[in-house]
C-alpha cells in the first residue's frame, strides 16, 4: 500500500501536467484564431473592397477624361451628342464610389489620404467642366489649351491621390495577410510543442510504470 501512494501522487502530478499545458496550448490556439479570424475579416470587409474602390475611381476618372477628349475632337453634331450623353452618364460614377468608399474608412491614415483625395478631385472636377462648356460652345482651340496646361496637371494630381490611398489599401492588406500567416505559425508550433510534451509525459509514465513492476517483483 506505501508503494502505490507515491507512484499514485507520480501519475496525478503528470495528469496534472497534462491538464495544465491542454489548457495552456488550448488558449493560445484559440486566441491565434480570433486573430485569424478578425484579420481576415479586416481584409475580406474594408483591404479588398477599398483597393476596388479605388481601382474603380481611377479607371471612371481615366474614362471620362478620354469622352471630354473625343467631344473636344469630335466634327459632327451627332457624335458630340452621343459623346455629351456618355459624359453625362458617367457623371455619377465616381461620385458613388466615393460614397461607398468613406464608409469604409476607419483608420486616420486612410482619413487623412481621403481628404487629400477629395481636395484634388473639387479642382478638377471644375476644370474639366470648364472645358466641356468651352468644347459645347465650339471653342476647340480655347478647351484644348486649358486641357493642356490646367486640366491635365489637376487630372495627375487626382490620379496621384487615388495611387496613394491604392498603395496604402495593398499595404494594409499585405500586412493583414503576414498576421495571418504569423498566426497560424504560432497555432502549429503550439500543436507541435503540446505533442511534443506530450510524448514525453507518456514516456515518462511509462518510464515510472516500468519502474514499479520491476521494484514490486522485487519486493
Amino acid at each position: 500500500m506505501k508503494a502505490r501512494k507515491p507512484r499514485a501522487r507520480i501519475f496525478e502530478g503528470l495528469a496534472a501536467a497534462v491538464i495544465v499545458i491542454t489548457v495552456a496550448v488550448g488558449t493560445l490556439a484559440y486566441n491565434q484564431l480570433r486573430t485569424i479570424r478578425a484579420t481576415a475579416a479586416r481584409i475580406t470587409g474594408d483591404a479588398m473592397p477599398s483597393v476596388y474602390l479605388m481601382g474603380k475611381i481611377q479607371s471612371s476618372t481615366l474614362h471620362r477624361y478620354a469622352l471630354l477628349t473625343d467631344r473636344i475632337y469630335a466634327n459632327n453634331e451627332v457624335e458630340k451628342v452621343g459623346l455629351d450623353r456618355l459624359i453625362e452618364g458617367t457623371k455619377s460614377d465616381v461620385d458613388d464610389v466615393v460614397t461607398r468608399y468613406d464608409k469604409l474608412i476607419v483608420a486616420p491614415k486612410d482619413r487623412q489620404l481621403f481628404e487629400a483625395l477629395k481636395s484634388a478631385r473639387g479642382p478638377y472636377r471644375e476644370s474639366y467642366a470648364r472645358v466641356l462648356l468651352l468644347s459645347r460652345n465650339n471653342k476647340r482651340i480655347e478647351a484644348l489649351q486649358l486641357m493642356v496646361f490646367q486640366l491635365i496637371p489637376l487630372r495627375n494630381a487626382f490620379l496621384r491621390a487615388v495611387e496613394a490611398e491604392l498603395a496604402w489599401n495593398k499595404a494594409d492588406a499585405d500586412d493583414a495577410a503576414h498576421a495571418i500567416a504569423a498566426a497560424v505559425n504560432w497555432t502549429f508550433t503550439d500543436i507541435l510543442i503540446f505533442l511534443g510534451v506530450s510524448v514525453w509525459v507518456a514516456a515518462t509514465a511509462y518510464g515510472v510504470s516500468s519502474r514499479f513492476r520491476v521494484e514490486r517483483k522485487l519486493w
